[in-house]
């Protein structure tokens, strides 16, 4: 048998290194929520209701990278109601191009980020989600597509919308964004504000009641279960709540307890991002869903401190971190694993058992540069 030859080729190429991507949503109106009256299908009776100018929210798709200050605007983002897709935005140059699926024509707007305050893509509701639905929950999701060199990288992310009939009369407590800003503040001289609002059944009650503002500390009220790693915040008594970038490390959670006539009526909670700040702390989550499914089943998070715009994780010492969580409303959750540096893993039993499937966790660190 004589030489065999064979031959093959590949091509190679260079992607420039843009760091990790960190794609989140945030609603103007802070939960994304509706109760409703009768049958969802002909029932006139909604809170909030979205076909009111005043009521619709806006829910800003952010995407932050770690090598660049300010937000990243992909080539091409998706909104979807659960996995049927509403529309996408796609940026040619300096412009922007719109496809609204019909089938929703009416009932959401695709916002460019220079039509969103936000100055990123967003999605505004200008129907009311009961009937959309048949009266049931679901999430919104968002799919960012970003060119890297002739490649393509998609970061996704989702926000829950819950749906009530009411029967008798229940109680909400939301925290409102109360200005353009929503609850991003991007330069050192902004400010934000946050608005507490108080449902009883299908109305919104402003008499008889008192708030009190909590923020997120490490270490405040120890041995108070209900209160832990919570700390007052004594001069704010009003439904409104002004915070500034001095009062933030790159990211921390508010939240408010209201009572009507003295008694516990409810409460809800709320993060604020402070993008002025030099150091951001960011979290890579295996799996990246950050979704768990059955026992045994964890969410394994670390964390790196970074300079913005670097290209490096910054290099730290004597540093020692904060892990504190609770459940959406604020309810502390004491956490099966603990941990005084940049990883922890998080079981199936933290989220779903003693969270009911919704938990947020929050970092704060303390270091020195090396």
């Amino acid at each position: 048998m004589g030489v065999q030859k064979a031959s093959a080729s590949i091509a190679l190429e260079c992607v420039p290194d843009l760091g990790t991507f960190r794609p989140y949503m945030l609603c103007d109106k802070g939960d994304l929520w509706q109760n409703y009256t009768g049958d969802p299908s002909t029932t006139t009776t909604v809170v909030p209701d979205f076909t009111v100018a005043a009521n619709q929210p806006v829910i800003s798709a952010y995407l932050q990278s770690s090598r660049k200050a300010g937000f990243e605007i992909a080539d091409e983002i998706y909104f979807s109601l659960g996995a049927a897709e509403i529309g996408h935005i796609t940026r040619i140059g300096a412009s922007y191009s719109k496809t609204l699926n019909p089938a929703w024509g009416g009932a959401f707007a695709l916002l460019s980020p220079g039509e969103n305050p936000a100055g990123v893509y967003g999605l505004k509701i200008v129907k009311n989600l009961v009937g959309l639905t048949g009266g049931t929950g679901g999430v919104i999701a968002v799919k960012h597509m970003v060119s890297e060199g002739a490649s393509v990288s998609e970061f996704t992310d989702s926000m829950a919308f819950r749906i009530s009939e009411m029967t008798t009369n229940g109680d909400k407590v939301v925290i409102e964004a109360g200005g353009a800003n929503g609850f991003v503040i991007t330069e050192k001289s902004e400010k934000v504000t946050l608005k507490a609002a108080y449902y009883s059944g299908t109305s919104k009650i402003t008499t008889g009641v008192t708030y009190e503002w909590y923020r997120q500390q490490a270490g405040a009220n120890p041995g108070d279960a209900n209160l832990a790693n919570w700390a007052k915040i004594t001069t704010a008594t009003t439904d409104t709540l002004i915070v500034g970038a001095d009062d933030i490390d790159t990211s921390r959670l508010y939240m408010v307890i209201v009572k009507k006539d003295g008694s516990y009526a409810g409460q809800d909670t709320q993060i604020v991002y402070d993008k002025s700040d030099v150091y951001e702390v960011e979290i890579d989550a295996n799996p990246p869903t950050k979704k768990v499914k059955a026992a045994g089943d964890t969410v394994e998070l670390t964390c790196a401190v970074w300079v913005v715009g670097s290209n490096a994780p910054l290099s730290i010492k004597n540093d020692t971190w904060a892990w504190m969580a609770n459940t959406p409303a604020g309810t502390p959750i004491v956490l099966t694993n603990t941990s005084v540096t940049n990883t922890l893993s998080v079981p199936y039993a933290d989220i779903e058992g003693k969270a009911s499937g919704a938990l947020i966790v929050n970092i704060q660190v303390e270091f020195e540069l090396a």
